[in-house]
């Protein structure tokens, strides 16, 4: 009973001096409206078709993301282009087709691989040109088309 009498009261002890974390008073913080420089942008879509080059598609069978190079001779540095990608198969019916944007600054003159996620979320096709799977699976072939790029002055 001792035991119990000393516990009890060191607890007590321990709570009456416990800090307390509710605040009092408390008022929101003023946020005062600041304006931030917004960089200028501006979208090309009058490029002759040699300007842009994409070369070197490929989407394995199980790959979640397909790449391409893009070989940038146009003369300008660009950040953002917008492609719409067409899918065929061998028998040159169209599969599905799609827009992609594509962020990735490519300086003039240079070739960098972009990856964007693929379309074939269910990893039934590859594409023609890539390793073909041991598996069953339904090759296809691609046709881009670069629609338009951003550029951002800063």
């Amino acid at each position: 009973m001792r035991t119990f009498l000393t516990i009890l009261l060191c607890c007590t002890f321990i709570l009456a001096f416990a800090d307390k974390t509710t605040r009092k008073r408390l008022r929101p913080e003023v946020q005062t409206e600041t304006t931030a420089e917004t960089d200028s942008i501006t979208v090309i879509s009058n490029l002759p078709d040699s300007a842009i080059v994409l070369t070197g598609y490929d989407k394995p069978l199980y790959s979640q993301r397909e790449t391409v190079f893009v070989i940038n001779k146009s003369g300008l540095d660009f950040d953002e282009m917008n492609v719409t990608i067409t899918y065929y198969d061998l028998q040159n019916r169209q599969l599905h087709t799609r827009d992609v944007s594509i962020k990735k600054h490519i300086p003039a003159g240079e070739t960098l691989q972009v990856y964007f996620k693929s379309w074939d979320v269910q990893n039934s096709f590859y594409y023609a040109k890539s390793r073909k799977p041991r598996t069953q699976a339904t090759p296809y072939t691609v046709k881009c088309k670069v629609n338009n790029v951003s550029i951002y002055c800063r």
